[in-house]
């Protein structure tokens, strides 16, 4: 079956949704509202409260409206990971490593503010990997900077993420000091909009304007289930640092450094985890998403094609497990 996924065919996007689809069935069977967590931005709670209200009465578009967010992120990943040639073949291998992981936790089939922010994110992280020799790294990085405030008035932990856009010019070329003003200038110009409006209707005081940050353990009450899921998450991403080790001598110098980006984008989602409590394991759901792109080599470069079946099908049966479990609660 993930032969089916290399290939370019136009209906092999369709083959995809439906799987990605079927890997949620108990989400559907068994649907719940838009998560809620401390870190909560106003934009989120916006989107939710209208999201909850317009299908209060057909609560089966709850989960088809957070698959749409996964499965979009799904499409975004594997098209940036085409365009900047960081897999060996042209095909759907990403995205589904990407539907893959993203099933692996029930806490990620749900809408939440990590989801909607983590779209934004991997944007961020795309147009990151533009600044090596770009010719004007100042736009593109201001660009990144608004995508991370809007981010945080969505899930406002995300703010943390603004250290990436410092850090990533270090790693893509040299850094300039007009391009950290520019990174700055970026990350505030949603907050300016944001507290301007804030102040003019009068609402200074009944709004959060920090909400959720505070120090937490993103894992708490650790199930079996959850092990099984983490192990099938870490020990393929090991496996996949290990294959990518092995071609880095032969990547060309700007491949090498948006791996680099990657492990960084990896090290700051995780950072995000430890922010706005009540979130659980879903607030794991940014730091996951690299995870994703290290699969999607496992299953291209598994030295031989029966690993890479064997791996597909121990995720598959870890997937089958939850969806059980949830059906049965």
């Amino acid at each position: 079956m993930i032969g089916l996924f290399r290939s370019q065919h136009p209906l092999t996007v369709v083959l995809l949704f439906f799987y990605g689809l079927a890997l949620r069935t108990a989400a559907f069977l068994s649907p719940s509202a838009p998560l809620r967590s401390e870190g909560d931005g106003y934009l989120y709670d916006l989107v939710a409260d209208g999201i909850t209200k317009a299908f209060k009465s057909t609560p089966a578009f709850y989960p088809l409206i957070a698959y749409g967010v996964v499965f979009l992120q799904a499409l975004m990943l594997n098209a940036q990971m085409e365009k900047d040639k960081l897999i060996a073949r042209v095909g759907f291998m990403p995205a589904m490593s990407y539907l893959l992981v993203t099933a692996l936790l029930p806490d990620w089939w749900n809408l939440s503010a990590v989801m909607i922010s983590a779209t934004l994110l991997i944007r961020v992280w795309g147009d990151m990997n533009r600044v090596f020799n770009a010719r004007r790294p100042g736009d593109i990085i201001f660009n990144a900077g608004v995508l991370i405030g809007l981010s945080a008035l969505i899930h406002f932990p995300s703010i943390l993420f603004g250290l990436f856009i410092f850090v990533a010019p270090a790693i893509m070329g040299t850094p300039r000091f007009r391009d950290w003003i520019s990174a700055l200038a970026g990350l505030l110009m949603p907050f300016y909009f944001f507290l301007s409006w804030v102040y003019l209707s009068s609402r200074w005081g009944k709004v959060d304007l920090a909400p959720g940050m505070r120090l937490h353990w993103p894992i708490l009450h650790i199930e079996p289930m959850t092990w099984v899921s983490l192990c099938m998450l870490v020990i393929p991403f090991l496996w996949g640092v290990g294959a990518l080790n092995r071609q880095i001598p032969r990547m060309l110098i700007r491949n090498r450094k948006i791996w680099t980006l990657l492990y960084v984008y990896l090290s700051f989602g995780i950072l995000i985890s430890f922010w706005g409590r009540g979130s659980g394991v879903g607030s794991l759901y940014v730091g996951f998403i690299p995870i994703a792109a290290f699969h999607a080599v496992v299953y291209e470069h598994a030295g031989r094609p029966w690993m890479a079946r064997l791996l597909h099908l121990m995720t598959i049966f870890a997937i089958i497990g939850w969806n059980y479990l949830v059906l049965h609660k």
